[in-house]
């Protein structure tokens, strides 16, 4: 595994490390340096980064002239609550991807998917062709000279969710509208 997916595995695990601070209130982070050997990925029930690849392409997406990668799956950032957030990560399509930069996506709100805002209608590889069903591919996508992962955020949004039903009544327009 290449260092920018070592790097990757690690920010998906970080979430769900129990020795990990993360107060929201004093915004404390540790400082360990994280370390993962499979006795612990078996532990913590994390997925290897394969089970994520998309192995034929999105539905609807072109077959021909995809030359890069995509993943797509969850990463756990509050276990206790169950709250999970969905990424898509589109490799660079210009070749030795573990030597291009990594963008993270985020699309404002709360409240707007950056799957389907970000991905599909701004910069991703691939944009929605107008019968709803099929994709073209975006001449001018960023993973053309970086690799981008889309992080769709907070849980609730998108794909992403939570198994705590508060949660949802502490986002969307009424929660922005106190703001």
């Amino acid at each position: 595994m290449d260092n920018q997916a070592r790097t990757l595995m690690s920010w998906r695990r970080s979430k769900i490390r129990s020795r990990m601070i993360n107060s929201y209130q004093d915004e404390t982070w540790s400082t360990e340096k994280l370390v993962f050997d499979s006795d612990e990925e078996e532990k913590l029930h994390v997925g290897n980064m394969e089970d994520d690849l998309i192995k034929d392409g999105l539905p609807g997406q072109p077959k021909t002239n995809v030359k890069f990668k995509q993943y797509a799956g969850y990463v756990n950032v509050d276990e206790k609550n169950g709250r999970s957030l969905f990424y898509y990560f589109a490799e660079s399509a210009s070749g030795n991807a573990s030597s291009k930069p990594l963008v993270l996506w985020l699309n404002g709100g709360p409240g707007c998917s950056s799957l389907g805002f970000g991905a599909m209608l701004e910069l991703g590889p691939f944009g929605v062709k107008p019968d709803g069903k099929t994709l073209y591919s975006r001449t001018f996508s960023w993973n053309k000279v970086a690799n981008v992962m889309f992080l769709e955020s907070p849980a609730g949004v998108g794909f992403s969710y939570s198994n705590t039903s508060s949660d949802y009544a502490q986002s969307g327009d009424k929660r922005t509208a106190i703001k």
